[in-house]
């Protein structure tokens, strides 16, 4: 007997049907300063959309490698959704993580893509881009949102 999978089987299809149950709901409590603030259902669902959207127009398809390469913070979240949502492979590195170790990460997982979190992170990964992947794009993560913005290294 064939195995049945179902979308409701994914964590994007969980979170799709959990948005769906709890719109106005609170999905992220998270700490700013000194203040906690909270991104309800609705927010996040549309920060997937777009985030999945922008990925699936510049060519991320199923089992391409993303490497995301920041500190935890909501739009990690809003990152592994989307690129689940493609069937592709999220690729998490600490962005304290030395040059040497996400050298050696990027060529075991010959990413189709890059997402950062902050200049540091893309000019330690700049470093590190060997003449393979410099056609390859990378996003960034802004303070407040992920921008729609990408570029080419080279």
């Amino acid at each position: 007997m064939k195995k049945q999978t179902s979308s409701q089987n994914t964590i994007p299809g969980v979170f799709l049907e959990t948005a769906k149950q709890f719109f106005e709901k609170p999905a992220l409590v998270y700490k700013k300063d000194h203040c906690f603030e909270y991104i309800p259902y609705k927010r996040l669902l549309n920060l997937v959309q777009n985030l999945t959207f922008s990925l699936e127009k510049i060519g991320i398809r199923e089992s391409d490698r993303v490497i995301l390469i920041s500190e935890n913070r909501p739009e990690w979240i809003v990152t592994d959704i989307s690129v689940g949502s493609l069937g592709a492979i999220l690729v998490p590195v600490n962005k304290a993580g030395s040059a040497k170790q996400l050298e050696f990460i990027v060529s075991e997982t010959e990413p189709s893509l890059f997402i950062i979190s902050d200049s540091q992170s893309f000019a330690k990964l700049s470093e590190t881009i060997d003449k393979k992947h410099e056609e390859r794009y990378s996003y960034s993560l802004s303070k407040r949102h992920i921008e729609r913005d990408y570029k080419r290294f080279s």
